[in-house]
């Protein structure tokens, strides 16, 4: 289906729209009409409910309440209707003040108390509304200004709340949001030590030398290291990349007080005097992640420049030489930009940890047998569902590795699958000795009278090799007999990516039909092979 954008707002939106199409060529984008947000928004029989958008966008501009009778019956009623858009995301923005009053202590006061009560509305309402999301309106102003983004001179001319410079501004703001749904989040940020995570040279200065802390310099990595734990307790992965004397910068974290991030934060180390693109490809090889996912954050420019040139799949940050905007930097790059969370991104660094674990186990075991049946695996089956849609769509986007045919559904798409009765789709959370990783798999089964088609089928990259994908094609297999169909067929389409999953049809039990060139499994004559997870449903 073809992707489409509807602007709705109290002002003139074109040069919005404009600076829109030009980022986004494949979304197509209405035409916005000046001042049309009431016949639209709160008539239910409007065009814009008889043909829903992809992607909706109400904009309303600080002087909406200044020169409309807008009330918090008004935005109940809209938010109401906006339920009916259940294969439509939308954006809308909060609510903010303009500045511009006759009486500025007086009628402030009394318009931000307004304010105040349809903010926690729209938020209440987003907490409910799994399509929804609240566009940042006020920080968008304080963050540029408001002479940056508004002109009385367009005002008056076209009515333009957001004059040209100001619609430039917004449609890259308004792309972050776009993009947060459109594109996979980054899923490592790798991170230099010296003059990067601490001020100074550590081999130099010594661990309780390097500034951190207190004021200067020093406050600005300390400002740093809070913003990449929230990163890290966002779903983050953290890793080092540092060319130094291991021993000594370790210290720095065992021994400094005033260190905030602890050796415990990072999933990987490589502190040494090796190249750090050798570095780097080790990590995503330890880690088993592709390099697209990773971001680098260097405050040498050789280094940086040596990993652009060396990967040209990671993202490297260009880092200010003053530490004091360092944060200011890292805000501004749009790769870790979310809308929501799942529980799995929430304990991603914890799973990783749990990971390494089952690594040293596995080196312990006589036998892999041995090994999987000491991990004492339980996979719970769940049909997706509103507290699991979210992470489902989210494999979906991410999966490159163990995906059998990399489709990339949409979040309506996928919405539209789940209300078709043809198909199960169906997630599996993994718990072992070790801890829980989650919800790691999905399967998408298009149900006819003679066969099963296996639609999509994708394994977190955490978990191949441990069986679990043989326990979801035996999950497919009991189905099927259960319902007297005994054929099941699936396809692997060959991407950049999945290798891994090649073989995995053909030791499945699937044979290659040259006629129909598709992979079948005959349940009357094979079946798929044992595996080591108990499931449950």
């Amino acid at each position: 289906m073809p992707l489409t954008l509807h602007l709705s707002g109290d002002s003139t939106l074109d040069g919005v729209a404009r600076e829109l199409k030009n980022a986004f060529n494949t979304i197509t984008i209405n035409d916005p009409q000046f001042n049309f947000w009431r016949q639209e928004l709160s008539n239910s029989d409007s065009s814009l409910f008889k043909n829903p958008p992809s992607y909706l966008i109400v904009l309303f501009s600080p002087k909406l309440l200044l020169e409309s009778q807008f009330t918090n019956e008004s935005l109940e009623q809209i938010l109401e209707n906006l339920k009916n858009l259940k294969n439509t995301q939308i954006f809308f923005s909060n609510f903010c003040l303009h500045p511009h009053l006759v009486n500025r202590i007086l009628e402030g006061q009394l318009l931000q108390e307004e304010i105040t009560k349809l903010n926690q509305k729209l938020f209440i309402e987003k907490n409910e509304n799994q399509n929804l999301h609240i566009l940042d309106l006020q920080t968008f102003i304080f963050e540029h200004g408001l002479s940056k983004i508004y002109d009385a001179r367009y005002e008056t001319i076209g009515r333009l709340y957001f004059s040209p410079s100001g619609a430039k501004l917004l449609s890259e703001y308004l792309a972050r949001y776009l993009n947060a749904l459109l594109k996979p989040r980054k899923k490592v940020l790798v991170l230099d030590l010296d003059n990067t995570l601490w001020g100074g040279i550590v081999g130099e200065l010594g661990p309780d030398k390097v500034e951190i802390g207190g004021e200067g310099k020093g406050y600005a990595h300390l400002q740093f290291q809070k913003q990449i734990l929230k990163l890290k307790q966002s779903g983050i992965l953290l890793a080092i990349c540092s060319k130094n004397d291991e021993e000594i910068a370790k210290n720095v974290f065992s021994y400094n007080p005033s260190m905030l991030l602890k050796l415990s934060d990072f999933v990987a180390t490589r502190i040494n005097w090796l190249p750090k693109s050798e570095n780097i490809k080790s990590i995503s090889e330890e880690l088993n992640l592709n390099l697209d996912s990773f971001v680098f954050f260097d405050d040498s420019a050789f280094e940086r420049e040596l990993i652009k040139n060396t990967y040209i799949s990671v993202d490297v940050i260009d880092v200010p030489s003053d530490s004091s905007f360092y944060c200011q930097t890292l805000s501004n790059y749009i790769g870790f930009d979310s809308l929501r969370y799942t529980k799995e991104d929430l304990e991603r660094s914890k799973q990783y940890f749990q990971e390494n674990s089952r690594k040293e186990l596995a080196k312990k075991s006589m036998s892999m047998e041995e090994f999987y049946q000491s991990l004492n695996m339980v996979g719970t089956l769940s049909k997706v569902a509103i507290n699991s849609l979210d992470r489902a769509h989210q494999l979906i986007k991410k999966t490159n590795q163990f995906n059998l045919t990399s489709k990339r559904y949409s979040l309506q798409e996928l919405k539209n699958i789940l209300n078709d009765k043809s198909y199960d789709t169906f997630t599996l959370h993994l718990r072992d000795n070790l801890g829980e990783s989650g919800i790691v798999g999905l399967a998408i089964i298009k149900k006819e009278k003679t066969k099963y088609i296996i639609d999509s089928f994708m394994l977190s990259c955490r978990v191949i090799g441990r069986t679990v994908e043989f326990s979801l094609i035996r999950k497919m297999a009991d189905d099927a007999k259960k319902n007297n169909v005994h054929l099941l067929e699936a396809e692997f389409i060959k991407s950049e990516r999945n290798a891994v999953a090649k073989d995995f049809l053909k030791d499945s039990g699937f044979s290659y039909d040259e006629a129909s060139k598709k992979w079948l499994m005959d349940l009357n004559k094979a079946w798929p092979p044992k595996h080591y997870v108990q499931i449950v449903e």
